[in-house]
């Protein structure tokens, strides 16, 4: 454990915000490199002269900008590095000479454009003013509950219209069902390596995340069962479907498996399934095993459209309450509009039309990974968007990655998926779908292969 001290001698802010300004420093400055044990907070309160829920607001805050953990028991660590609220890599903005292979998105085409327009020209003509003109129900008109539910039931997911919560898209599905679930402090167990946006979330809400030991199926029962042994978790976090990044898929075996220990230790499940539609003969859901306890979600940004935001909760009855209270809080009601088109678009086949062809285009760019990266131990499954690079070990992550984005393509380095002081991987993760053009992303794995095959520039160091 360190001695270190913070200095507050100019401190001109509330004390608390100060320890997490000067944690914030000293991380980014080194003096605490990553995995350092930081000083109790008995032991900080008593060195700074002040009180130690005041310390433990300031180490709070710290880790909700992602700079530490806390882990029961044990004390707190800085984090391997900290997480930004966006990734550097992850493009906001796509320059037009920008090959993006980080963002994880379906690919787009004509298509897309031909029935977006054809279904707002139709909605012109026959749209109901009360789409426009609502604000409730709350959970979503009964309509595009009832798409929803027929929906859902397509790809083996068997909820009646009333247990289907509209929201606008997958992280505001998540968002209801974490707030629901936990309160600032709880712990949620989860993947090792785990979507980037849930650990902001989570960081965002002040709960704690658990790391469990996974394999090439995910999360494994053992570790599940020993945290839930040991810790007060309120809650399971997964994506069994392609998970982000790694791409695993759990069995059904492991799936019936690790619904029966949240079963038997009372926790709830949070299925995050943004991937459903384009497995294919994907297992039973989680749900399936343990309907009471999970909370489901899917949406169409990852198989159909980024823009068509619009996602669906499932949860069981006895929750439907308290998770209306929460969409309410946060945007009174899902977009209506938006959730009308993705109703129409299930009612009228749009919907599986542009599923089967995400499938086709993502089957050809997969082609091209193989021609490509074929010897780099590249991992990727059939229909999946992402793609798992490993990094040559001369090359540190980062830097391999900052040298591709001065060559115009951006690629997401596997630190930002990373649940608490676990090891950073050394891979990449590589989009197949936000390149514009099969050939703009053909060009930009050419690249990946040249720097693959490079050694890093050395870093002259004056002395």
């Amino acid at each position: 454990m360190t001695k270190w001290l913070p200095d507050l001698r100019r401190a001109e802010g509330a004390i608390y915000l100060e320890i997490a300004t000067a944690i914030t420093t000293a991380v980014e400055s080194g003096e605490l490199p990553a995995g350092t044990k930081l000083p109790t907070h008995r032991d900080l309160a008593y060195r700074l002269g002040v009180s130690i829920q005041t310390v433990s607001a300031g180490y709070r805050e710290a880790e909700r900008r992602g700079l530490v953990v806390g882990e029961t028991g044990r004390g707190t660590f800085v984090r391997n590095a900290p997480k930004p609220a966006t990734s550097q890599f992850i493009v906001d903005r796509r320059d037009d000479d920008l090959i993006d292979l980080s963002i994880s998105r379906p690919v787009s085409g004509a298509i897309h454009e031909d029935a977006i327009r054809r279904t707002l020209a139709q909605a012109a003509e026959d749209l109901e003013l009360a789409v426009m003109l609502s604000c409730r129900p709350i959970a979503g008109l009964d309509r595009h509950r009832a798409a929803a539910s027929h929906w859902l039931g397509r790809h083996g997911v068997e909820a009646p219209p009333g247990q289907v919560v509209i929201c606008n898209g997958a992280a505001h599905g998540l968002l209801l069902a974490l707030a629901t679930l936990t309160d600032p402090g709880d712990t949620v167990a989860t993947d090792v390596l785990t979507d980037h946006g849930f650990i902001l979330l989570a960081n965002s809400l002040h709960v704690r995340l658990r790391p469990l030991a996974s394999d090439d199926q995910g999360i494994t029962p053992k570790s599940f069962e020993a945290a839930c042994r040991t810790t007060n978790i309120k809650a399971l976090f997964t994506v069994p479907t392609f998970n982000n990044p790694d791409l695993s898929v759990m069995s059904a075996e492991r799936r019936q498996a690790l619904a029966g220990i949240a079963r038997r230790h009372g926790i709830a499940i949070i299925e995050d399934d943004p991937y459903a539609p384009l497995c294919e003969n994907r297992p039973p859901t989680l749900r399936s095993f343990a309907p009471e306890r999970t909370f489901y979600v899917t949406t169409f940004t990852k198989c159909l459209l980024p823009g068509l935001r619009t996602g669906y909760l499932v949860a069981p009855s006895h929750a439907i309450p308290r998770i209306l209270s929460r969409l309410r809080a946060t945007t009174w009601m899902a977009t209506p509009l938006v959730a009308e088109i993705a109703a129409r678009w299930i009612g009228d086949g749009t919907a599986e039309r542009l599923i089967a062809w995400q499938r086709q285009e993502l089957v050809a760019r997969q082609k091209s990974l193989e021609s490509e990266l074929r010897g780099t131990g590249l991992v990727y499954r059939r229909n999946a968007l992402h793609a798992w690079l490993p990094v040559p070990e001369e090359w540190r992550v980062e830097a391999f990655a900052a040298s591709l984005r001065q060559r115009n393509v951006a690629v997401t380095p596997a630190e930002v998926f990373v649940v608490g002081r676990e090891m950073e991987p050394h891979f990449v993760r590589l989009s197949l779908g936000a390149a514009r053009t099969r050939a703009q992303f053909e060009h930009g794995l050419r690249i990946v292969a040249e720097m693959l095959a490079r050694n890093p520039e050395p870093i002259l160091v004056e002395t």
